[in-house]
C-alpha cells in the first residue's frame, strides 16, 4: 500500500516535470539548514518493550510524546512560481523502558529514523522578500531500534526497516537579505514502517516481532505525525547573472 503510494507520487512528479519550463530567474539555486519537531503515531512498541524479558513481570513506560529533527535540502526554480526540493531528515525517535517487577533492572528499546524526500512545490505567493509555498511528494524512510541493559530475550539487539511513505509541507519564507531567508514550515509525513528486520550469529535475517515468543504479529513501527519546522535559507547567483 504505502509503496504503492510512493510510485503513483514519483509518476506525478516526473510527469509534471515535463510540464514546467526552465527560466533564469531570481533564487534560482539554494540550499536550507532546518530543525524541527513533530509528533508520532506509535501503538505497538510499549508492547514490545513488555518482552524484553522473555514474557511478563514487567511494567513499560509511556511512549514519547514526539521526535526532534534536523535536516537539510537543495533546490532549484524551474519556474517563477514552481520549485523543486530534495532532501534529508534525521529524526532523533525516542526510548521505551522496561523495568522487571521487584528488581533495579531495566531494559530500554530506542529507535530513531530518517528520510529522503523529493518536494515538488507551488508557490502560492512569489515575491522578493515573501513567499508561500505548498509541496507533496514521495518520503523514503529508514527505521533503526536497538535494545540495551537487562534482558533475558537475546533474540533481537538491533533491526532496522525501511518503506516509501509520502510527505506534505506549506512553508512561509522571509527574506533576509538578498541571498538569505528564514523559513517557517509545517506539514505531515507518512513514515510507516510495517516490520523490522534482524540477524542472528549466523547470519539469518528474521522480522521482530511484537512478543518474545515470535509467534506473533510483526513489529510495526509507525513515525508518522505532524511537524513544524524552523530553517534558514541560502541563495547561489551564477557570476553571469552577478555582470548583467
Amino acid at each position: 500500500m504505502h509503496v504503492r503510494l510512493g510510485t503513483v507520487l514519483l509518476i506525478g512528479i516526473l510527469s509534471l516535470a515535463l510540464s514546467v519550463s526552465a527560466a533564469d530567474i531570481q533564487k534560482k539555486y539554494g540550499a536550507e539548514l532546518r530543525g524541527g519537531f513533530g509528533t508520532i503515531s506509535m501503538k505497538d512498541v510499549n508492547n514490545q518493550t513488555d518482552s524484553l524479558w522473555g514474557g511478563g513481570g514487567a511494567t513499560a513506560s509511556t511512549k514519547p510524546s514526539g521526535t526532534g529533527s534536523v535536516g537539510f535540502s537543495v533546490f532549484f526554480k524551474s519556474d517563477p512560481n514552481f520549485q523543486w526540493e530534495f532532501g534529508y531528515n534525521a529524526l532523533t525517535g525516542g526510548t521505551w523502558k522496561s523495568t522487571k517487577n521487584g528488581t533495579n533492572q531495566e531494559s530500554t528499546l530506542n529507535i530513531s529514523g530518517s528520510e529522503f524526500f523529493i518536494l515538488p512545490t507551488y508557490l502560492l505567493i512569489a515575491k522578493k522578500d515573501f513567499t508561500l509555498g505548498l509541496g507533496a511528494g514521495p518520503d523514503f524512510s529508514f527505521v533503526s531500534a536497538s535494545r540495551t541493559g537487562d534482558f533475558t530475550n537475546l533474540n533481537f539487539s538491533d533491526g532496522y526497516g525501511r518503506t516509501i511513505g509520502g510527505m506534505v509541507k506549506a512553508y512561509a519564507e522571509i527574506g533576509m537579505g538578498p541571498n538569505n531567508g528564514l523559513v517557517l514550515s509545517a506539514g505531515y509525513r507518512n513514515h510507516y514502517v510495517d516490520r523490522l528486520r534482524w540477524e542472528d550469529d549466523a547470519g539469518t535475517k528474521h522480522n521482530v516481532q511484537i512478543s518474545a515468543d515470535q509467534t506473533s504479529q510483526n513489529l510495526p513501527v509507525d513515525m508518522s505525525g505532524a511537524f513544524v519546522q524552523v530553517g534558514w535559507r541560502f541563495y547561489y547567483t551564477p557570476k553571469a547573472w552577478k555582470a548583467e
